[in-house]
């Protein structure tokens, strides 16, 4: 009886899995300045073109299985047909932003994930936790490639820089600033304060 009971109910096992050519992933390569930095005597750029051209191993498996979409991104993203079309000349990495931009240009179709490729180098104000977690609310997984050395053995930082909100005209404003340095201790370099494109200050410091 038992057996007659769960024949009649119709038990099913629904399994989700991306049918070969049907679904999509969109590809968001770093179009910013930082992929022209060369570890080991090779651009970062230069990976990625290699890693991500054509007949490439890589690209030939994803091929077989997805319908590839290519997006590059920096301040802004915009959808290209190939990789070589990226010129890595932005001005800034805007990773959450792409991410999202990816995703509503293929709202329309059976996504199976983002694939981002970047050196990490994101400078937006935008945390990229908040686009993440409405991925995965949608069911969108996103795969990171990490590209070039993860820890430079020469690099100087501006990480904080600290003033008034407002003060009197013809009085002196004090800045904090907060220089991080690796592999420059001892050097002197220049600290130098702009407005429009004016000079209003510099001062030499030893790090």
């Amino acid at each position: 009886l038992v057996l007659l009971l769960v024949c009649l109910l119709r038990p099913r096992l629904l399994v989700s899995a991306a049918v070969p050519q049907r679904n999509y992933v969109g590809v968001l390569i770093d179009d910013s300045r930082s992929m022209r930095v060369a570890d080991g005597g090779v651009e970062r750029g230069d990976v990625v073109r290699r890693l991500f051209a054509a007949d490439a191993p890589l690209m030939r498996e994803l091929a077989e299985r997805f319908q590839l979409r290519f997006f590059r991104f920096s301040s802004a993203t915009q959808r290209i047909e190939r990789v070589a079309d990226v010129s890595f000349s932005g001005d800034e990495t805007r990773i959450a932003a792409a991410l999202e931009d990816a995703r509503q240009d293929l709202s329309s179709v059976p996504l199976s994930g983002l694939v981002v490729v970047t050196d990490g180098a994101d400078n937006a104000r935008t945390p990229i936790t908040d686009e993440l977690a409405g991925l995965r609310a949608r069911g969108v997984p996103v795969f990171t490639v990490g590209v070039g050395s993860d820890r430079f053995t020469r690099d100087i930082e501006v990480r904080r820089v600290e003033a008034s909100r407002s003060v009197l005209r013809g009085t002196a404003l004090v800045l904090d600033v907060l220089v991080a340095q690796r592999g420059f201790g001892g050097e002197r370099i220049p600290i130098v304060v702009e407005d429009a494109g004016r000079i209003v200050s510099s001062q030499t410091v030893t790090l």
